[in-house]
Formats: structure tokens, C-alpha cells, sequence
């Protein structure tokens, strides 16, 4: 809720002033860029571009432009929802991740009049999700056995450490009670057994 507005009347700007008003960056494109009904102030403070000034090339992040422009002309070719996300370089020349979305507006007849769209900022969202990655590679890669679990002492994950010092796999961990390891009789051989390994 909250991340896209579709007005396919666009024309009376009510849906681009809503727009505005919770923080989106929103534009309607006619289908030759050309035609840009409406650049909002918006995206002329983040980019420091007015209307015309840039292309995709000036803002965009080099590594992203590719995947962007490829996505862009699949959907102006089948007319399909466009959605991507790339880095959009900011007025003072740092980066930030933006999820982009479009959709076709059509006349009656079916074919598209202009495309409405909205850029919505999920950097600090990007960046917890690489830090995740690569928290959870070197839980992964790591010798030493670890493990969390809930407050109630629920296995939540296991690693390849614990695998090995324990002798349970993580499709047998995961889901028990963390003390299910010294209720099992066999659990102290298994350890014992395999810290000598």
C-alpha cells in the first residue's frame, strides 16, 4: 500500500499532486520521451536535472543501465508492466537504490496513450539485505557451530559447524527445542565422536 498510484485519467495532475504528498517520485511519459507531461519537482531536487537535461546515461548507476534499458523496451514492446531497480545518482553525485515501476495507460482501442510510473527509495532496504547476504555467508562458511534460536529456545538455523560437531542436520535441528540435543541418548556419542574428528 502506498508504493504506486495509478490514475489512467492523468490529465487533471490530482494524481501527481497525491504523489507529491507521500513522498513519491512519480512522472507520465508519453510513449517518445519527448512528451513528458509532468516532471515533478521532486525528481528535479534529487537529480538536480530540470526536464531535458539528462538522459538515463546521466543518472543512472553504469553497472545498472543495461538490466534498466533492457527491461524498459521489453515492456514499451509487449505493453506489460514495467519493474526494475537500479541505482539513481542524487544531485550531490551519491547513489541511491530506487524501485522503479510503469504501467501503460491505453486509449480505448487497447493501444497505449503514455506510460504512468513511479520511483519509490529502498536504499537503506538494499543495504540491510546485501549486510544479510553476507552475515549469513559467513555463518555458513564458518567451522565453529552456530546456531539461534527464538527466546522460547526454538532452532531457527543451523549451520554446517554445527552439523558436524553435533552429527543432526539442519532439517533435523531446525524446529526442536535446542535442548533436544543432550535429551537424545545418542547425542553425547555423536558429540563426543565428533569434536574428536
Amino acid at each position: 500500500p502506498g508504493e504506486e498510484i495509478l490514475d489512467p485519467f492523468l490529465g487533471s495532475g490530482t494524481t501527481m499532486i497525491a504523489a507529491e504528498r507521500l513522498g513519491r517520485r512519480c512522472y507520465g511519459m508519453e510513449i517518445e520521451p519527448r512528451y513528458v507531461d509532468v516532471a515533478i519537482r521532486r525528481w528535479e531536487e534529487f537529480t538536480g536535472f530540470a526536464l531535458g537535461e539528462a538522459a538515463w546515461e546521466d543518472v543512472l548507476y553504469p553497472e545498472d543501465l543495461n538490466n534498466a534499458r533492457t527491461a524498459w523496451e521489453k515492456a514499451i514492446g509487449s505493453g506489460a508492466s514495467f519493474e526494475t531497480e537500479y541505482r539513481l545518482r542524487s544531485r550531490d553525485g551519491t547513489y541511491r537504490w530506487m524501485l522503479a515501476r510503469s504501467e501503460p495507460i491505453r486509449n480505448p482501442d487497447g493501444s497505449i496513450r503514455k506510460w504512468f510510473g513511479t520511483l519509490t527509495d529502498i536504499h537503506e532496504g538494499k543495504l540491510a539485505e546485501t549486510q544479510a547476504h553476507r552475515l549469513a555467508a559467513i555463518v555458513e562458511s564458518s567451522n565453529d557451530a552456530i546456531i539461534s534460536r527464538t527466546l522460547d529456545g526454538v532452532v531457527t538455523s543451523w549451520n554446517a559447524g554445527a552439523e558436524r560437531l553435533f552429527g543432526y542436520s539442519a532439517g533435523e535441528a531446525i524446529g526442536q527445542h535446542v535442548m533436544f540435543i543432550s535429551a537424545q541418548p545418542e547425542s553425547e556419542q555423536r558429540f563426543t565422536k565428533n569434536s574428536k574428528e
